[in-house]
């Protein structure tokens, strides 16, 4: 009996957890439609990344940065947030992370110029 509840214990917990990773995808997806949109002549969404190959449920969208483009896989299911954004043949190469990271800090900061 007692292993059942702790089993169901775990299970709650890693449900709650799942849901709260869902949410903030969900949330960090809708904060990037903004900033593509509000970046129209820089940014893109394409169906296929930079070697072709399509990814089923999901959509690449980006934005070019004054390095390397930023770009982030986002479901099919959030398409519409990024009504009017302009869509390419097929994502550019994608840089490391921690690269994209830094080209963002930069292109902020040339907006503020």
């Amino acid at each position: 009996m007692k292993g059942s509840h702790t089993e169901e214990r775990l299970r709650r917990q890693r449900n709650s957890l799942l849901h709260r990773v869902s949410e903030l995808y969900k949330h960090r997806t809708y904060l990037f439609s903004i900033i593509c949109k509000q970046n129209l002549n820089l940014s893109w969404i394409s169906n296929k990344n930079s070697d072709g190959v399509e990814t089923k449920g999901y959509f690449i969208a980006g934005i070019n940065t004054p390095g390397d483009p930023y770009t982030y896989y986002c479901k099919e299911e959030h398409r519409d947030w990024f009504e009017g954004v302009a869509k390419v043949d097929a994502a550019p190469v994608e840089s490391k992370v921690f690269e994209r990271v830094g080209n963002v800090v930069e292109f902020d900061k040339e907006k503020e110029k």
